[in-house]
């Protein structure tokens, strides 16, 4: 069927996120492929509006080398895509203080500037109001920093991860647009990740979930309380956009269990941190009968450690999807009618986002690859892209859908009165991996 063209007045829009600490890591080497992934995205959906939501900027080393990397990041974009205004980056550069690693990006075609504009959220001297790009300066930014008037930025308090009680970088980061004529709030936010394999598994009777989802989910309804704050005090309320890295995982307890049976599960949960990293066999499955084992006697079906696990065969889990996504269970809780703002997402059938590592990384399990589907057990084009991409799977977390794209009721039925059919999908990276998140996309166009 032939994509149905947007009406001329509509405002084609493409929200991006993707933690790029893979990107700085090795910025070098690493900038021309993440480029060349960016602009063939966008040659593919013809944005008139691009959102960038990018999380732990300046790389795992920020505290060394601050935001050096940060120049020729946006210097690079910008010569990538001469056709559009700039916002340049948001973030905040100063990493002795509130730094978050949070970097949002926004850019429009420049025969979309009079559809766009850009909120200022006001002053002791301004109004609150938005503003026309074509009365703004092109970029926006000469250098990384955070226009107060024009966006909200917080790093979340220090006790909502008491485990780090010294420093944690993650927060979120709001503008607000009017594209054509409607209001959207675009929130990027990076959540707390999962310290240890080992805690993430364990609950009392009372849990339905690990304390890092605990930790995850009240800071998500922290930001949400306060973007909703920001609100103006008469309608229209604009249509929330939340997407960054969650740090969603599956639910290890269930994935454990199913994997290696209840047994192997309670060996997993009384196994202590210093004994290294637990190796279940398809024996600990076979123990309590739930089914039969997925391997031959007493060959590894997983290993589980504070920052190891490590599935023989992750194919068998994750090319299943309706069962792999079975286990993802913690957006389950902004999702009910008892949220207090709930957050919806579009169907989707990528592969887990994270965790994924470089060719020369440990974490290849090259002895057990996927078995060929081609005729007499050769591999065709296809089937090499697959094992590619079910290889680059880490071991040191379990694979999961942490990068996503969220949005409220407004959003949704914005989505939904979309003239072309909204796209929801992630860039696979295969065996050229820069980083261990892959990018993740919503495309769709607003009347």
């Amino acid at each position: 069927m032939a994509e149905t063209a947007p009406p001329k007045d509509g405002v084609r829009a493409l929200l991006i996120t993707q933690n790029i600490t893979g990107v700085f890591d090795a910025i070098d080497e690493a900038l021309e492929p993440w480029i060349r992934e960016l602009l063939a995205l966008v040659d593919r959906h013809s944005p008139d509006f691009i959102a960038l939501h990018l999380q732990e900027m300046g790389g795992s080393d920020w505290q060394g080398r601050g935001m050096e990397g940060a120049a020729p990041f946006t210097a690079a974009i910008h010569k990538a895509l001469p056709a559009f205004w700039s916002t340049g980056v948001l973030c905040n550069p100063d990493t002795t203080r509130s730094f978050s690693a949070l970097g949002s990006m926004y850019l429009v075609r420049s025969a979309a500037l009079p559809r766009v504009q850009l909120w200022h959220f006001g002053d002791a001297e301004q109004p609150a109001s938005f503003r026309a790009l074509a009365d703004l300066p092109a970029p926006l930014l000469d250098e990384p920093c955070l226009p107060a008037h024009f966006c909200r930025h917080e790093r979340f308090p220090q006790d909502f991860f008491p485990d780090f009680p010294n420093w944690s970088r993650k927060g979120y980061l709001v503008t607000r647009w009017q594209l054509g004529g409607e209001q959207l709030d675009l929130v990027n936010v990076h959540l707390f990740h999962d310290d240890s394999n080992l805690t993430a598994l364990k609950r009392t009777e009372s849990e339905t979930q690990s304390i890092y989802a605990t930790r995850r989910g009240a800071a998500l309804r922290h930001t949400l309380r306060e973007v909703v704050a920001e609100h103006p005090s008469t309608p229209p309320r604009p249509s929330l956009f939340v997407f960054g890295d969650f740090n969603f995982r599956l639910d290890l307890p269930a994935v454990v269990t199913h994997l290696c049976g209840a047994h192997g599960l309670a060996r997993a949960q009384l196994h202590e941190p210093q004994a290294g990293a637990l190796k279940l066999a398809s024996a600990d499955r076979e123990a309590d009968g739930t089914a039969e084992a997925l391997c031959g006697d007493e060959e590894v079906v997983l290993e589980v450690g504070t920052k190891r696990f490590a599935i023989a065969r992750p194919w068998e889990l994750f090319a299943d999807y309706p069962l792999a996504r079975s286990f993802d269970r913690e957006l389950n809780q902004y999702t009910n009618g008892s949220a207090a703002l709930p957050l919806l997402e579009l169907p989707s059938t990528f592969k887990p986002t994270y965790m994924h590592v470089r060719n020369t990384d440990e974490g290849k399990n090259k002895a057990h690859a996927p078995p060929s589907r081609a005729a007499g057990g050769r591999k065709n084009a296809s089937d090499s892209e697959v094992d590619a991409a079910f290889l680059s799977f880490g071991r040191k977390r379990c694979p999961s859908w942490c990068d996503r794209v969220l949005m409220d009721a407004e959003g949704w039925n914005l989505v939904e009165r979309s003239p072309v059919p909204p796209t929801y999908d992630a860039i696979e990276q295969g065996s050229a991996v820069i980083c261990d998140h892959n990018k993740v996309f919503l495309a769709f166009c607003v009347s």
